[in-house]
C-alpha cells in the first residue's frame, strides 16, 4: 500500500513536473527564434548597406572605363581604339584592362585577328573565350535589381537569356554591359561598348585589379567583434573584415550576393559566439528546475497557459517583424527621393525650370510618406479600438476632387490618364477625412499596381438613400484566388519584395474599417473587366440634417 502512494505520489510530481519543463523550453526557444529573427534582420541591413556601397563603385568603374571606350570623348585613347596597336597600347596603359576585343556588325572578331598574327596573351584569350565568338555561350542581360532578399538565402541567379547569344545582338537592345563567365580559375568578366558602325569594342577586366579597387574605396566597417567575408563562386574568402577567427565550416548567420556581374560573389556575415549569446539571451539553467517541484500543479496549468500565449506572441511578433520591415522599405524610397531632390534644389537655385519640377517631386514624396504614416497611425488605432469617426455632412464630388487633385502630379508621372464622371453633388452623411482617405488608397492602388492601363476611372452616383463612387482601372485586376482576402489585413498578392512594387498590405483592410465606421462599405466589384473596381458606398443625408 505504501509503495503504492508513493508510486502514485511520484507520478503526479513526476509528470506535471516534466510537462512544465517541456512547457517552458518550448517557449524559451519560441523567445530565442523571434530573437534570431531580429538579430538576423539587423545583420542583413548591415550587408545590404554595404552591398549599395559596392554597387556604387561598380557603376563608377563602368563609366570609367565606358570613357575609356566612347570615341566621342577625349579620354584615354582620343578615337576608337580600333586598330591592333591602339588596342595593346590600351592594355598597356590601363591596369584594369588584361585584353581587348573588337567585332564587326556582322559579328566577325577583327581584333584579336582570327587569322593571325598573335601574342602568347591574344591567343590564351581566344581560348578562354572561344565559346562566346563560337555562339556556343549562353550570355545574360543584367539581373533586375531586388528591393530586398530572403535572409541568408538568394540561390537563383537572376538573369535572363538573350536572343541570338552573340554580342553583336546583345548590343542592338544596350548600348553597353557586362558579360560574366568562368573558366578554370574562375569568374572571368567582359565590359563591352557599341560602336557607331554596329560593330562591338570591349576589354577583359583584371577581375583582381577590379576586386582590389573596389574594396580600396570602401569605408571601415564597425564590424566590432565579428566578421564579414567576401567569397567568390568556389566558396574561398577574397577579403574579410573584423577580428573574429571563423571555425572551418560554420556557417554564417546571413548572406548577401554583389550586384550583376559580380553576383557570383557574396558577403558573408559571421557572429562571434560571445556576441551571439550577448544578444541572443543565455538560456535557462537546469539548477533552476529544482524549485518546480513545489508549485507543480499550479505551474501545470500556468505552464499550458504560458505556451498558448507565447505561441500566440510569437505568431504576432512575427507578423510585426514583416510589417515593420515592410513599413520600412516604403518609408526609405520616398525619405531618399527627398533628400536628393533637396539637395540638387540647393544646388541648381538660380536654374528657373528646374527647382521648380524638383520642389514638385519633393511635395509629391513628401504627400506619399504622410499617406503611408496616416495608414499606419490608423491601423494602430483600430487595433486599440480608440479609432473614432465623426459623420457629418458633406459633398462626395468635393472629396473627390481634393484626392484626385493631390494625386496629380504622381498620376501624371505615371502616364495615368483620369476619367472623371461626378454625379453626386448634393450631401451624403460621412467622416470627410475618413472618406478621403479611403479614396486615397484606392488611387494609390490604381497607381502603383493599375499603370499599365492607362487610366484611372472615377465615377460618382447617388439617390436619396446611397452615395457611391466607382474606382477602377485597366491595369492587370486581382486573381480570382485572392478575391476572397482582398480585404484582410497584411494580405498582398504576393509577398515579395523583388517585386516591382511593395506595400504594407494594410490599405485596403483600413479602407474598409473606415467604410464601416462611416455607416457604408467598399466592396471589390466583379465582372466589370479588365482592371480592379471597387465601390465605396455611403449613407445619404437624413430628413432632420438637409
Amino acid at each position: 500500500m505504501q509503495r503504492r502512494l508513493l508510486l502514485v505520489l511520484a507520478l503526479l510530481v513526476t509528470v506535471p513536473t516534466l510537462t512544465v519543463v517541456t512547457l517552458g523550453w518550448r517557449m524559451l526557444e519560441n523567445q530565442r527564434r523571434v530573437a534570431r529573427m531580429e538579430l538576423e534582420t539587423l545583420l542583413d541591413e548591415r550587408l545590404a548597406d554595404l552591398e549599395q556601397t559596392i554597387a556604387a563603385e561598380l557603376t563608377r568603374l563602368e563609366q570609367d572605363l565606358a570613357t575609356e571606350l566612347e570615341p566621342e570623348r577625349d579620354g584615354l585613347l582620343g578615337t576608337p581604339p580600333t586598330s591592333a596597336e591602339a588596342l595593346r597600347q590600351l592594355r598597356r596603359e590601363s591596369g584594369l584592362v588584361g585584353m581587348a576585343f573588337v567585332l564587326d556588325p556582322q559579328g566577325n572578331l577583327t581584333y584579336p585577328p582570327a587569322a593571325g598574327p598573335r601574342s602568347e596573351d591574344e591567343d590564351a584569350f581566344m581560348v578562354r573565350t572561344r565559346d562566346i565568338w563560337a555562339g556556343r555561350a549562353v550570355l545574360y542581360e543584367p539581373p533586375t535589381p531586388e528591393p530586398n532578399v530572403e535572409l541568408k538565402k538568394r540561390v537563383s541567379r537572376s538573369s535572363a537569356r538573350i536572343a541570338g547569344d552573340d554580342m553583336v545582338s546583345l548590343a542592338v537592345r544596350r548600348p553597353q554591359g557586362w558579360i560574366a563567365w568562368y573558366w578554370q580559375d574562375g569568374l572571368h568578366l567582359l565590359f563591352w561598348r557599341r560602336l557607331e558602325s554596329g560593330g562591338v569594342i570591349g576589354v577583359e577586366v583584371e577581375r583582381v585589379v577590379l576586386l582590389a579597387r573596389i574594396l580600396g574605396r570602401l569605408p571601415s566597417l564597425p564590424v566590432g567583434e565579428d566578421r564579414i567575408v567576401l567569397v567568390d563562386s568556389r566558396g574561398d574568402a577574397v577579403h574579410q573584415w573584423g577580428p573574429y577567427e571563423v571555425p572551418a565550416g560554420e556557417a554564417a548567420v546571413t548572406e548577401r550576393r554583389l550586384p550583376y556581374p559580380l553576383d557570383g560573389y557574396r558577403l558573408a556575415y559571421h557572429l562571434a559566439p560571445a556576441r551571439g549569446a550577448a544578444l541572443l539571451g543565455a538560456s535557462t539553467p537546469l539548477g533552476t528546475l529544482a524549485g518546480l517541484g513545489a508549485l507543480v500543479l499550479a505551474l501545470l496549468g500556468l505552464g499550458v497557459y504560458a505556451y498558448r500565449e507565447s505561441s500566440r506572441q510569437v505568431r504576432e511578433a512575427a507578423q510585426r517583424v514583416t510589417f515593420v520591415t515592410q513599413v520600412s522599405h516604403e518609408l526609405k524610397t520616398p525619405l531618399a527621393n527627398i533628400r536628393l531632390y533637396a539637395e540638387l534644389l540647393d544646388a541648381d537655385l538660380e536654374d528657373e525650370g528646374g527647382p521648380r519640377e524638383r520642389v514638385g517631386v519633393i511635395v509629391s514624396e513628401s504627400q506619399r510618406l504622410a499617406r503611408l504614416i496616416d495608414n499606419v497611425l490608423v491601423y494602430a488605432k483600430v487595433r486599440r479600438g480608440t479609432h473614432r469617426v465623426t459623420p457629418v455632412p458633406m459633398r462626395m464630388d468635393d472629396a473627390v476632387g481634393r484626392v484626385l487633385t493631390q494625386f496629380g502630379p504622381a498620376l501624371a508621372a505615371k502616364g495615368i490618364e483620369p476619367e472623371v464622371t461626378l454625379g453626386a453633388p448634393a450631401p451624403c452623411r460621412a467622416d470627410p477625412d475618413a472618406v478621403e482617405q479611403i479614396l486615397a488608397n484606392l488611387v494609390n492602388n490604381v497607381e502603383k499596381y493599375g499603370a499599365s492601363g492607362g487610366v484611372l476611372i472615377v465615377r460618382t452616383e447617388q439617390d436619396a438613400a446611397v452615395t457611391r463612387v466607382v474606382v477602377g482601372d485597366r491595369g492587370p485586376g486581382v486573381p480570382a484566388a485572392a478575391r476572397a482576402r482582398i480585404f484582410e489585413p497584411f494580405y498582398r498578392v504576393s509577398h515579395k519584395l523583388s517585386d516591382a512594387v511593395t506595400g504594407t498590405g494594410i490599405g485596403l483592410a483600413i479602407a474598409r474599417t473606415l467604410a464601416e465606421e462611416c455607416g457604408g462599405r467598399l466592396a471589390l466589384l466583379e465582372d466589370r473587366g479588365p482592371g480592379a473596381w471597387f465601390a465605396l458606398e455611403v449613407p445619404g443625408v437624413r430628413e432632420e440634417e438637409a
